[in-house]
């Protein structure tokens, strides 16, 4: 990509001695943050959901014992659990202590609820601020049951799931360590909890109807440099800062193109050793007239990976230049434990 070249001597000139202030991310939470949304289990969530697995219960007692327990005729009070997630459903398998076996089926919500909460107790996000408490809640009816759990599921039933963590405003599987469901009705009064775990985007979790599998070991997402540098046309390119005064513009962590509307079309990383390629899914609303400070924000995505970009405006072209300076925070998440990158760049033709 062509620049006029004084002004681009200039601006990475500004970038590399402007102070650094404190960058926006958009994973990041504020001190205080509390927010509680309603929405449609889309590809992500459910996605995310077939990452989460069960693999072991206790039924909820209260100092009443089993007395106000119904609708279940097993005696145990630990079990283990397989669980599977289809687009129109949950299905949990439950084997007691004696071998017996149950099953429930869930019809999947219209909506859920997502819930987040900074519960100031001092701990903080890998990436900045409040390490949030959460909740994804999912509240619907069950289509049938089994086994020890066929009685109850005659008539009206509902069922209650939560999956609770911790984490920052962008939520994964990796997030949620434990769970609660509550089947209510007629006829089934019970409630069974436990922890959790997650596995990679690249070996969902394993069927509740097939045998269980050794977990995969998770590597490491290591990201680094670009190798390929002449990536061709108008865009944005991002520079580590602690590379800033080193390499400069020789060593880009980000490319970005824009399409022939202005748009951001895709976007590069090197991911694991590899220029990856990530398109756009979301692209954040500029200002109609930017001034420095002034932020927006870009989405991508990569076979499960999702790129987020927050642009910070420091330096905005006078008439007839080429480019404009930007500190830009890179979000990187999904298949493995999230990253985040703090750069200086530029965008223009």
């Amino acid at each position: 990509m062509k620049f006029f070249v004084p002004k681009l001597i200039s601006l990475l000139t500004l970038l590399i001695l402007l102070p650094l202030n404190v960058f926006a991310c958009a994973c990041c939470a504020e001190h205080g943050h509390y927010s509680i949304s309603y929405s449609n289990p889309g590809k992500f969530e459910i996605d995310e959901l077939k990452r989460v697995r069960f693999s072991a219960a206790e039924l909820y007692l209260t100092a009443a014992g089993r007395e106000n327990i119904k609708g279940l005729t097993s005696k145990s009070e630990k079990f283990t659990v397989k669980s599977e997630v289809e687009k129109n459903g949950l299905n949990f398998i439950f084997e007691d202590d004696e071998g017996r076996a149950g099953s429930l089926n869930l019809r999947m919500p219209d909506s859920m609820i997502d819930f987040k909460a900074d519960i100031h107790d001092g701990k903080k996000g890998g990436a900045g601020g409040p390490l949030l408490y959460k909740e994804w809640r999912l509240k619907y009816k069950v289509r049938n049951g089994t086994g020890f759990f066929e009685n109850g599921i005659k008539g009206k039933t509902e069922y209650f799931l939560v999956l609770q963590g911790r984490g920052n405003v962008c939520t994964s599987a990796e997030d949620f360590t434990n769970w609660r469901l509550e089947i209510s009705g007629k006829n089934a009064n019970y409630a069974f909890f436990g922890k959790l775990k997650a596995q990679s985007a690249a070996n969902p979790a394993t069927p509740a109807r097939q045998p269980r599998k050794a977990a995969p070991v998770r590597a490491a997402m290591a990201v680094s440099n670009l190798k390929e540098t002449n990536y061709k046309g108008c865009g944005c390119t991002g520079i580590r800062v602690k590379n800033a005064e080193t390499n400069g513009a020789k060593s880009p962590f980000l490319r970005s193109i824009w399409d022939s509307q202005g748009k951001g079309g895709s976007a590069y990383v090197n991911i694991n050793g590899k220029d990856t390629e990530f398109k756009i899914s979301s692209q954040g609303q500029r200002p109609k007239q930017q001034k420095t400070g002034e932020r927006f924000t870009d989405e991508f995505e990569s076979n499960g990976l999702r790129l987020i970009l927050d642009y910070l405006a420091k330096d905005l072209p006078a008439d007839g230049a080429n480019a404009a300076a930007y500190d830009i925070t890179a979000t990187i998440i999904g298949e493995y434990a999230g990253k985040v990158v703090e750069l200086s760049g530029y965008c223009g033709c």
